[in-house]
């Protein structure tokens, strides 16, 4: 009783005390009813799973350079997990073990991980005919990503070895001044931009169903994975439409 009086949070101490008091000469009566006042007050399945579930929403959206919160969201997921392991929790946290639990968590992952997630629930669902994987069998997936994207074994830096490997073999090359001159834009050679029609072809899903300015997955994308895909395919940050200009001289009518 002395150590959850000293332990828990302001509002549950006062619960302690109380009880504390008046069960001086029981106390293992009073441990029990401290345990059963604080279950009563902080641990109804509703306001466990409203505190999961805002664990979840909170968390943020992750790119491939947050390997490391990888280990968050798999901690999140796990206590999830064990949740749902208490028959008082099960029924409100089943949802969990469906595709309307998982896809906004899956939302969250990288883009390289989803299509891994992907490929391994389609195989679990044709191996066990089952409609979808139970929570358990995707938990143990993000754990292993969390593992494998975060293995300094596998951390390939070759950015500096490329620099270096250029700087040995190229000898410096002199410097020379110019003077600014204004160049017409040249839009003769598009050969590489007019291998793909943005407006007409989504880049992220490879398909003509729909464009990539109207591709879902595009807009729910962080901000860098867009920038990112827009600059290898030389297509303009604003409209998301043409290869044919970029932003600044983007004539497109834009509503937010």
């Amino acid at each position: 009783m002395d150590l959850l009086v000293k332990y828990l949070g302001p509002v549950s101490s006062d619960f302690a005390r109380s009880i504390r008091a008046s069960n001086v000469d029981n106390p293992a009566g009073g441990v029990r009813k401290i345990w059963d006042r604080l279950n009563d007050r902080f641990g109804q399945p509703e306001m466990i799973e409203s505190a999961l579930k805002k664990k979840l929403d909170a968390f943020p959206r992750l790119s491939d350079k947050d390997s490391h919160k990888l280990y968050e969201l798999s901690d999140i997921l796990s206590e999830i997990e064990s949740s749902k392991e208490n028959q008082k929790y099960t029924t409100l946290l089943s949802y969990f073990d469906s595709s309307t639990g998982v896809i906004p968590i899956i939302r969250k992952l990288p883009f390289s991980l989803q299509g891994k997630w992907t490929n391994r629930a389609a195989k679990y669902k044709m191996e066990n005919m089952v409609s979808f994987p139970p929570f358990s069998f995707f938990v143990e997936f993000v754990k292993d990503m969390s593992k494998i994207v975060n293995d300094p074994s596998f951390k390939y830096d070759t950015g500096h070895n490329q620099s270096f490997r250029r700087n040995r073999e190229t000898p410096p090359q002199p410097k020379i001044t110019v003077r600014k001159s204004e160049i017409a834009e040249d839009k003769g050679d598009t050969t590489d931009r007019d291998a793909v029609d943005p407006e007409k072809t989504c880049l992220l899903h490879n398909s003509v169903k729909h464009p990539l300015s109207k591709c879902k997955a595009f807009k729910s994308s962080s901000l860098q994975d867009r920038k990112c895909l827009l600059k290898q395919n030389a297509i303009c940050f604003r409209c998301c439409k043409s290869t044919d200009h970029i932003a600044r001289n983007c004539k497109e009518k834009i509503l937010c």
